[in-house]
């Protein structure tokens, strides 16, 4: 109903996934639309796809393990690509897309424990290669923010960490509203981190995706130093 509402006949839809994430039958609800199914053999080759279809070339790239959300969900708001990686090296089809490619600087989100070193060591043949560090995706998550939204952030945008969803579907909108997308709960110790990343930006204000069950109101209050 959304899409009837929103996109006119005609328009492009995305189906990211094949149809063990989005079923066959829910494509056919959309005749009428330019459908494209972006879907590989596992999220890695999906991931592939996207960029592909993206004609991301000379940009750095956001490299992540595909075996946690967080990082990934942190990079996003960026607006950079991002790549998936797991294991010890690249896959060949990473290597064969990265070599056709103008992109010459990419950045690893965590330590070798997280993105392993046999795949720092496959990036640095197609540029140069830098690791934001961090013990947890919350600490993660603050420290992209430093790194990519340094200075002045009137607004930043917080999800939970805990929990994909919000986070996910919230990152087009962390885009609009630009600043970070910053992963919370009600953790003293990531509370106090994401405060005084906030501080120092000077932020005042905030766009919580997710109910309070998640990020309480009182986390929020004390992130912005309302109390």
């Amino acid at each position: 109903a959304y899409i009837r509402k929103n996109v006119k006949t005609g328009g492009a839809v995305y189906i990211v996934g094949g149809p063990g994430s989005v079923p066959e039958d829910f494509v056919k609800m959309l005749s009428g639309y330019k459908v494209t199914r972006l879907g590989g053999t596992n999220r890695y080759e999906t991931n592939l796809l996207i960029l592909k279809e993206a004609k991301v070339t000379n940009q750095e790239i956001i490299v992540v393990t595909g075996t946690d959300f967080r990082d990934a969900l942190s990079a996003s708001a960026t607006g950079l690509p991002v790549l998936l990686v797991v294991g010890n090296g690249l896959t060949d089809n990473q290597k064969a897309y990265l070599a056709t490619l103008k992109t010459a600087r990419y950045t690893i989100v965590g330590q070798a424990d997280v993105v392993s070193a046999g795949i720092q060591t496959d990036l640095s043949k197609y540029g140069a290669v830098s690791r934001i560090g961090g013990a947890d995706g919350y600490t993660r998550s603050v420290n992209i923010a430093k790194k990519y939204f340094p200075g002045y952030q009137k607004h930043i945008n917080l999800a939970s960490g805990e929990n994909f969803a919000d986070a996910l579907a919230g990152g087009p909108l962390a885009l609009e509203k630009a600043g970070p997308l910053i992963l919370a709960n009600d953790s003293s110790t990531v509370v106090e981190r994401i405060k005084a990343y906030a501080k120092a930006a000077n932020t005042t204000q905030a766009t919580v995706y997710g109910g309070t069950v998640w990020i309480s109101d009182a986390a929020v209050r004390m992130i912005l130093q309302m109390d």
